[in-house]
């Protein structure tokens, strides 16, 4: 059994796009079998057993990244509790949760990774181990405080032009709220002695805000599955998607975004980074948003890091029988408004009306007999499985950027 390399310790750590589907031994949702699970509850085993030559730094003595790993790492295990949490064995769960509870010790700077310490804090408490209210609570107050507005918030207090409210933000705040969902308690039962009277109001700004900006990113995929490659940490790729994959996993796309519509963008910006240009000689992913491209990189970045472009995938965890899989290709926003003669007889009048570009709030319905337009691309289909040796049969070396 191959596992990865102490080197490359972040790889095991971007677990976060596993979710607990069927079959149980494999993530892939209707193309079952394309991820295989027990190699990463290997490298969980490893990485944490004090005893191991792959045991990772958790501690922070030298840098304060292990906070940052440690934090996808609950991430994961919140989203796949079934098939990475339960079905590790006991030894192995004590290392984990000694492991998490080293970074305790690391403080967070006061932008997107107080969340990193909130979500380690959330991932204790759905297990039923000691929680650190504390740090749990303080990256809720204060993104609470950082909201911006039109379902964004700043990466800080501050308003930033990246992608991280894709990245960290609110998919953390997500699932953070589940997580304490979970518990069936009441806030302030949860956490009596605090004022906890901001969290109702967050949670209602999350569950309004991922359905938006899933609306607001599809608008930003080219036909060719390129975006702007817009502030810090671009090499993660397709995660700057991943509000739009989260929604469409969780069935919160907004009636303006059909899920099929959100299939065909996100596999457009996956074929469009994803290609064999993306690894290297050994397979890994090399750094860059098309091919390679090192000087896109801060110095924070390392190979393992490159795989948050994996929560790009989080709809593989819908069933087959799911909209997102079964719906008729629809064609994205950018084609309908940039290639009309194309798309003759644009569905914009009716779907969006006065709600598009603005705040995308629209109750109106999708029109479900409508036809719809094929891919704007009919030369490079989009797939028709991810586990398709040669998912695009029709495209040749012209159509590569």
């Amino acid at each position: 059994m191959t596992v990865w390399p102490p080197s490359e310790y972040c790889v095991s750590l971007r677990l976060s796009v596993l979710t607990d589907i069927h079959p149980p031994d494999a993530v892939g949702g209707p193309v079952g079998g394309c991820f295989p699970v027990y190699p990463c509850r290997q490298a969980i085993a490893l990485g944490t057993d004090p005893n191991s030559t792959q045991y990772m730094e958790f501690t922070g003595r030298d840098r304060s990244q292990p906070l940052v790993d440690a934090a996808f790492l609950a991430q994961g295990l919140l989203r796949a509790p079934t098939e990475l949490w339960d079905r590790l064995d006991d030894r192995t769960k004590a290392n984990v949760v000694s492991a998490l509870r080293l970074t305790r010790g690391i403080p967070p700077h006061r932008n997107n990774w107080m969340l990193f310490a909130s979500i380690i804090e959330a991932f204790f408490l759905k297990i039923g181990e000691h929680v650190n209210v504390e740090r749990l609570l303080s990256g809720l107050e204060m993104h609470r405080a950082w909201y911006l507005g039109e379902g964004w918030w700043g990466d800080g207090k501050l308003f930033a032009w990246n992608y991280y409210n894709s990245y960290v933000i609110q998919p953390m705040l997500y699932d953070i709220f589940a997580a304490l969902r979970a518990t069936r308690k009441p806030h302030s039962e949860l956490f009596p002695g605090y004022n906890v009277s901001y969290l109702e109001e967050l949670e209602k700004l999350v569950n309004y805000s991922v359905p938006h900006s899933a609306a607001v990113l599809e608008q930003m995929i080219a036909p060719d599955g390129s975006y702007p490659p817009i502030g810090r940490s671009i090499v993660y790729r397709g995660a700057a998607f991943q509000i739009m994959a989260l929604a469409a996993l969780k069935n919160k796309l907004p009636k303006t975004l059909a899920p099929a519509r959100a299939r065909v963008a996100l596999t457009r910006v996956i074929n469009r980074t994803l290609d064999e240009r993306s690894f290297d000689s050994d397979g890994w992913l090399q750094i860059g948003l098309v091919g390679k491209q090192k000087w896109l990189a801060q110095v924070y970045i390392s190979t393992g890091s490159l795989y948050l472009a994996s929560t790009i995938f989080l709809p593989l965890g819908l069933p087959a029988k799911a909209g997102f899989w079964a719906q008729t290709p629809k064609s994205t926003t950018w084609e309908q408004v940039w290639v009309p003669k194309i798309y003759p007889g644009s569905e914009f009048g009716s779907e969006f009306g006065s709600e598009f570009g603005t705040s995308l709030g629209s109750s109106a319905e999708l029109e479900p007999n409508k036809p719809s337009p094929l891919p704007y691309n009919a030369s490079k289909p989009e797939f028709k499985s991810l586990s398709d040796p040669n998912p695009n049969p029709g495209a040749d070396s012209s159509s590569k950027s």
